[in-house]
C-alpha cells in the first residue's frame, strides 16, 4: 500500500461539512476570487485569482493529457464567479507558466501532484469589482481545516463550497484532504482561513479512493507560486506558454477526453 494511503488513515474521523451551492450573490461574495476556467468549448477547471491578472490553477488543466502538448492560453477563459450564467469578469489567457520539472506524461503519481502547479495570465486585469485575490501561502497551516470552492461534473453551472474538510497527511510534497471533490475541480484552491481572510495552502491535483470513501491530493505550494509569477513577469520563455505559440487548433486538441490515463483522477 502507498505510504500516503497509510498516513492519511490517522484522521478518517474528523468532521466534515456537507457542499452547499453558491447560488446567490450574497453566497458567493466571499468567494468571487474563484471561478470557473473553460478549456475551448469541452471541458473545464476551477481557478482562483491570486493576483487581479493572474490565476492559479492545477498544470495538467493547461495541458492536451494524450499528447503532452501545451494547450493554446488564448483558449482557457477565466470567469470569476460564475453562477447560473452570470458571473463577474470573464477573462481569457495570455501566458501560462509551469514549474520546470512538471511533465503532463509523468507517469510517477506522487511525482506529478508534487509538481501540478500553473499560473496563468488574464488578458486583462480584474479590478475596480469588489474581487479581492486571495494571497498564497508557502507554508502548511499548523491546523487541520481547510475548505474549498469548486466547480464540478453535475455542478458546473455555480460553484460549491465545502465550508470544512481536513489535511489527513503530508508526503513528500504531497497534501492529502477528505475534501468532496469531483471532475473539474481540478485546481481548485484549497483554502485555509486566517484572522477572517481566506489564503490558497494548496490546489486539487487528484483523487483516490480508499476502502469506501475518496481522496483529493495537491501539491504543497513552498515557494512555486512565487516562482512562477516571476516567470510570467520576466518574459523568460522556458516554461511560458504564450498565445503566440502555433499549436494544433483548441477543437483538435479537446476531441478526446481529458482524463489522464494511468494516474487517478479527481471522481476515480
Amino acid at each position: 500500500m502507498p505510504v500516503w494511503l497509510a498516513l492519511a488513515g490517522g484522521a478518517a474521523a474528523q468532521t466534515t461539512s456537507a457542499l452547499e451551492r453558491l447560488a446567490s450573490l450574497d453566497a458567493v461574495r466571499e468567494w468571487q476570487a474563484v471561478g470557473r476556467l473553460d478549456i475551448g468549448k469541452d471541458a473545464f477547471c476551477t481557478a482562483t485569482m491570486i493576483t487581479r491578472e493572474h490565476v492559479l490553477t492545477a498544470a495538467h488543466c493547461v495541458y492536451d493529457t494524450e499528447t503532452g502538448e501545451a494547450l493554446n492560453p488564448g483558449a482557457l477563459t477565466f470567469r470569476a464567479g460564475l453562477r447560473d450564467g452570470a458571473f463577474l469578469a470573464s477573462r481569457t489567457g495570455t501566458a501560462i507558466a509551469v514549474l520546470p520539472s512538471f511533465d503532463p506524461t509523468e507517469s510517477d503519481f506522487e511525482t506529478f501532484v508534487s509538481r501540478d502547479i500553473a499560473v496563468i495570465t488574464l488578458r486583462n486585469p480584474i479590478a475596480d469589482l469588489g474581487i479581492d485575490p486571495f494571497p498564497v501561502a508557502e507554508t502548511v497551516p499548523s491546523g487541520r481545516a481547510v475548505k474549498v470552492v469548486s466547480y464540478g461534473l453535475g455542478r458546473a453551472a455555480a460553484p460549491s463550497l465545502q465550508d470544512r474538510c481536513n489535511i489527513e497527511a503530508s508526503y513528500r510534497g504531497i497534501l492529502v484532504f477528505d475534501c468532496d471533490l469531483t471532475f473539474g475541480s481540478s485546481g481548485a484552491a484549497i483554502l485555509e482561513v486566517r484572522n477572517g481572510k481566506p489564503r490558497v495552502v494548496s490546489i486539487v491535483s487528484a483523487g483516490q479512493r480508499r476502502a469506501d470513501r475518496r481522496v483529493a491530493l495537491g501539491p504543497r505550494l513552498g515557494s512555486a507560486v512565487a516562482e512562477l509569477l516571476q516567470t510570467l513577469g520576466e518574459g523568460t520563455q522556458s516554461r511560458r506558454i504564450d498565445t503566440r505559440s502555433e499549436r494544433r487548433s483548441i477543437s483538435e486538441q479537446l476531441a478526446r477526453p481529458t482524463v489522464r490515463r494511468g494516474l487517478p483522477q479527481i471522481g476515480d
